[in-house]
């Protein structure tokens, strides 16, 4: 958050990054393809006269190791001049494209918006379903593999499930906490994988499924 104007009194922000899917549009009439991968959502008091911009990173890279590359595989699978940023107010509200920002690549798959105006709200990632602007023809969209945990929240163990896929023997399971530290690495030997997760802190963590130093599915999974 940049901000450019305090206003006449103090301000309270709070920004949520959920690394989840969040709710579809309820009229999709510009066929845009909403990311299923995380969203971010702004809560808090704002006064009167305050103004501040709103930067969010997108990327899209095969980067694992810890960090948070491939959180936009899904909207960037050829380049990223289509990705796009949405808004709504609430979940009453629908997402709309965010009418004023710019847009910076710092890679083929990577870079950031900066909003000229921060609203509370939900802001996502999103772009022409299917569509390679480029060239103008539909591609097609194959379906995700999807990670499921269970129980999430967890407590002492938690059950890997992974949909719309078939085990190849290499697949590595990696947990990784909200520093990017990787405190969990382990085969992916069933559908089914149970985990110890009696020794982690309580918290938020992504459970990334990786092969050939690729990640395929992930999930946050939150330990209490």
């Amino acid at each position: 958050i940049q901000v450019l104007n305090k206003g006449v009194d103090s301000s309270f922000i709070r920004v949520e990054h959920n690394y989840a899917k969040p709710d579809p549009f309820k009229n999709n009439s510009n066929n845009y393809k909403i990311s299923n991968q995380h969203y971010w959502r702004i809560d808090g008091v704002l006064t009167p006269g305050f103004h501040a911009k709103l930067h969010l990173n997108f990327d899209g890279t095969n980067t694992t190791s810890g960090s948070f590359g491939q959180l936009d595989t899904c909207l960037t699978s050829v380049q990223n001049d289509s990705i796009i940023v949405l808004y709504r107010k609430d979940r009453a509200d629908d997402w709309k494209l965010v009418d004023k920002y710019t847009k910076y690549k710092t890679g083929t798959k990577m870079g950031k918006f900066i909003i000229d105006t921060l609203r509370l709200g939900e802001y996502v990632f999103a772009n022409k379903n299917g569509i390679n602007p480029g060239i103008g023809i539909q591609e097609s969209v194959k379906e995700k593999s999807q990670l499921k945990l269970f129980p999430n929240p967890a407590t002492l163990q938690v059950t890997l499930y992974i949909e719309n896929y078939n085990l190849q023997g290499s697949e590595i399971i990696e947990i990784v906490n909200m520093e990017g530290k990787i405190i969990f690495t382990g085969g992916f030997s069933s559908q089914e994988t149970k985990i110890d997760c009696s020794s982690f802190a309580k918290g938020n963590y992504m459970v990334n499924v990786i092969r050939n130093k690729k990640v395929i599915a992930r999930e946050k999974l939150i330990l209490q």
